[in-house]
């Protein structure tokens, strides 16, 4: 057996039972452990975040018997996205014809580097709530992608579809020292227009519903 195995689709979920053994869990009763792994059994060791096998370092799956599967949230990814995971660009990960595995380069990347990509424009700003929106303008057709990853590929069943990823980043309301305030970015509806109803939105409210003095 090879030690390194991918045992299934890359880029699908995966819905296996969670094995028997020594187990971390949430408040939820899920498989869960930040730093190590949740489930340590005679079938190996296996990393679980919020009841999806998930690891940001290594394969989420060490089998007793050398198999080894990579996993981001629940999907099966090639080893090479996490092992080699500092390597990663925006550009590569729209070169990536799988919309899922795409999706999760993109994630692994991290929000921070796709604001501060060229294709990343504000559309809107609101000082009061400390709130910018973003949109990451996704290539819209084959020569487009062609052009920007070099590719020669005429294959007419590659033509992209894929929405825009609009992105809301906010400031914590309390100060760190010398100012500072952490900040967060997070991923909206594409169809949201202000950051006044991106922030709104993260609290499952809309736009009109939305006071800020009257968070918890």
């Amino acid at each position: 057996m090879s030690k390194t195995e991918t045992g299934g689709r890359e880029g699908t979920a995966c819905h296996r039972a969670p094995p028997k053994g020594v187990t971390h869990r949430d408040a939820l009763g899920r498989p869960h452990r930040a730093g190590g792994p949740a489930i340590i059994s005679r079938m190996g060791r296996f990393w679980y975040f919020c009841g999806r096998l998930h690891r940001e370092d290594g394969p989420a799956v060490e089998g007793a018997f050398g198999t080894r599967m990579y996993y981001w949230h629940g999907i099966m990814v090639p080893g090479h996205l996490i092992e080699n995971r500092h390597e990663l660009t925006i550009d590569r990960a729209m070169a990536e014809q799988n919309t899922e595995l795409q999706r999760i380069m993109i994630e692994i990347v991290g929000w921070e580097e796709l604001v501060r990509h060229p294709r990343c424009k504000e559309i809107d700003n609101v000082p009061d709530l400390r709130a910018t929106l973003f949109n990451f303008a996704m290539p819209a057709h084959n020569e487009e992608w062609r052009n920007l990853v070099g590719s020669s590929s005429t294959n007419p069943d590659q033509v992209r579809t894929h929405e825009d990823i609009r992105l809301v980043k906010v400031a914590d309301a309390t100060e760190l020292d010398a100012g500072r305030r952490r900040e967060y970015i997070i991923r909206v509806p594409p169809t949201i227009e202000t950051a006044r109803a991106a922030v709104a939105w993260t609290f499952s409210l809309a736009e009109n519903d939305y006071y800020p003095s009257e968070e918890a």
